[in-house]
């Protein structure tokens, strides 16, 4: 936009100085001014669009060099939060530690993102984003002692681009045989990816356990109406899920929907 505008303005002042000169030159120094002003204008023209445009794609083009840079260097995410717990073993701060504790919650590798925030807490313990997330993962870590079962949903940006942000989704635990939800936890399309947790609590039918079910069904739908009907245009997939007993408890498998 800048561009354009000071290339607007060189012209039309290029074009206000000709007839201007035309009234008090001669014929040879008109070619002459003529001349010189078609050079001015094509250089002040092209020093423009190269520093307000031309520099502009330029970043573009060295971010886009240092991103796949990174890519290459460090690869995936596990490879990338072992590289910085390395570098913060040498040189320890609190914002690099809140990084790495993020990191490993995105894998939910809950013990490793508790270690993490609290070494940023003994840094800098009244810090209130390591104090918020330390707290929250303890509670993940509690629920995930008790059963429930965790659902993680995402959406391929063609797709989720189809929405508005607002769109309802919503996640339905349902036992296979029945129409009515023993749970239902909604979200909206700008929360995506996220993950979900059913815990006892959500049952809808008091006195009900998860000990109680061996195979359930988990829906994720898309809700333009926001409501639990579907209606043409909305995205549902399901999966079934069983239950397995470990130590003695009743433990589920991560269930992941993808929408691509």
């Amino acid at each position: 936009m800048i561009v354009w505008f000071f290339g607007f303005l060189v012209f039309s002042l290029v074009v206000i100085a000709i007839p201007l000169f035309s009234l008090f030159l001669t014929k040879r120094r008109k070619l002459f001014i003529l001349f010189f002003l078609s050079i001015l204008f094509l250089m002040v023209g092209g020093g423009l669009y190269f520093f307000l445009g031309g520099s502009q794609q330029l970043r573009l083009y060295k971010s886009s060099l240092e991103i796949k840079k990174i890519k290459e260097e460090y690869g995936t995410l596990d490879n990338i939060a072992l590289k910085l717990n390395e570098q913060l073993k040498k040189r320890p701060a609190p914002k690099g530690w809140y990084l790495l504790g993020k990191l490993y919650l995105s894998q939910n590798q809950l013990k490793s993102a508790l270690f993490a925030f609290h070494e940023g807490l003994k840094m800098a313990p009244d810090n209130e984003e390591l104090k918020r997330e330390y707290t929250q993962t303890l509670i993940l870590e509690k629920q995930q002692e008790e059963p429930g079962i965790d659902v993680y949903v995402e959406m391929r940006d063609e797709v989720k681009n189809q929405f508005s942000p607002q769109t309802v989704i919503f996640v339905i635990l349902k036992l296979p045989s029945s129409k009515m939800p023993l749970a239902a936890i909604k979200r909206q399309i700008k929360d995506l990816p996220f993950n979900v947790r059913f815990g006892e609590q959500d049952l809808l039918i008091k006195g009900k356990h998860f000990s109680n079910f061996k195979k359930l069904k988990i829906i994720v739908r898309t809700s333009i109406l926001g409501n639990t009907t579907k209606t043409p245009g909305d995205y549902e997939m399901e999966k079934h899920v069983e239950a397995t007993l470990v130590k003695n408890k009743i433990k589920y498998k991560k269930i992941i929907f993808s929408f691509w």
